[in-house]
């Protein structure tokens, strides 16, 4: 007979009516529900919640919360980007040739990094400098390069604090990571492109965009499901290409990434804890909603783009942990397999500079 209680919260199977089955449902539903109310009410929503701090022409908000989780939406991301590719590259010190760990580890290293900063360093800084500068979307050389430098800093210290972490763990559970590092990158490659090709699919124009470029007209707003019938040429004339980027919310799929650490579990006897197994579920949806709630709060995105944006993410994680064997696929442990997943920021990274994102 099952012993629930000795297994990950995620693993044990017993029925359809399972707890992690039920927890499972229970967040693709909590999903679809907010975007049916997005679907009806997102004008309603942002009015009430954003139009209050989108005051004199300002694009950005000067909500300090809004403000705060729109850096910590795109800095988990960075986080768990960081801490696998670390797995990786721990995992590559075990290559027999020295010569050969240490020329992947060094692209590692550099593909991570500019991969963070070029993240960080394209909204989050330039918000920030907005903010205490008011300059209104108009930035000189000076101030892109003091916010690359600070990107440039704040990645490092991501990339930093993670190895100083991963250090800490024994051999053994180094190994047993590698399997969910790697399943974690993909599901967030898949994560990312899918949600930067419909942004460039389907421009919606953002709440604030409504407020900074069309003084507040609110017939320029936009339902999602509408989206594909719009006349683009004379909608999106004469704005920014950020500006038509609402649909759906990156960063609240970026933060969704966290759902992975639930399945830690299931690869790792280091958080197979009970307390470890709560945290590591109830951390990453409270920070989801977080962080959905200030992109909305920002005017930034609407209610349905946080939703599709959650959805993405949830979908793809639970497809790739739950739904396929891909964890018992043997070759995700060879030398190759950890250099493959090792490059892939590069073409997120390439991904991020030519515009898909």
């Amino acid at each position: 007979m099952l012993q629930c209680s000795t297994k990950p919260l995620l693993v044990c199977k017993k029925n359809i009516f399972s707890l992690p089955n039920i927890l499972i449902f229970s967040a693709f539903f909590i999903g679809i529900l907010f975007l049916l109310i997005g679907s009806f009410f997102d004008l309603r929503i942002s009015k009430f919640l954003a139009s209050p701090w989108l005051k004199n022409g300002q694009y950005y908000t000067s909500n300090i919360f809004s403000n705060f989780f729109e850096v910590i939406g795109c800095i988990t991301i960075s986080l768990i980007i960081c801490f696998c590719i670390n797995i990786l590259g721990f995992n590559l010190k075990f290559i027999n040739s020295k010569k050969l760990s240490l020329v992947l580890q060094t692209i590692v290293f550099c593909s991570s990094i500019a991969f963070v900063v070029n993240e960080i360093y394209q909204d989050e800084i330039y918000a920030v400098i907005d903010i205490f500068t008011n300059q209104k979307w108009s930035y000189d050389s000076s101030l892109q390069m003091l916010s690359i430098c600070l990107a440039l800093i704040l990645g490092i210290l991501i990339w930093l604090s993670t190895y100083l972490f991963i250090k800490t763990f024994s051999k053994e559970t180094i190994v047993q990571l590698l399997k969910w590092s790697i399943i974690s990158i993909a599901i967030i490659t898949f994560t990312f492109f899918t949600v930067s090709i419909l942004k460039n699919l389907l421009p919606r124009i953002r709440f604030r965009s409504i407020m900074y470029d069309f003084g507040g007209d609110l017939n320029r707003f936009q339902n999602w499901y509408e989206l594909v019938h719009l006349d683009r040429d004379n909608v999106f004339a004469g704005i920014k290409t950020d500006h038509t980027k609402s649909f759906p919310s990156a960063h609240t799929s970026y933060t969704s990434s966290f759902l992975t650490l639930a399945f830690l579990p299931l690869f790792c006897n280091k958080f197979k804890t009970k307390k470890w197994q709560l945290f590591l579920f109830i951390a990453p949806i409270a920070l989801v909603i977080i962080v959905a709630f200030s992109r909305v709060m920002a005017g930034a995105h609407y209610t349905s783009d946080v939703s599709m944006g959650f959805l993405i993410a949830f979908c793809f994680t639970v497809f790739f942990f739950k739904a396929t064997p891909i964890q018992k696929f043997k070759w995700l442990s060879s030398n190759y397999s950890i250099i493959i997943f090792s490059l892939i920021p590069v073409s997120m990274l390439i991904g991020s500079i030519y515009g898909i994102s």
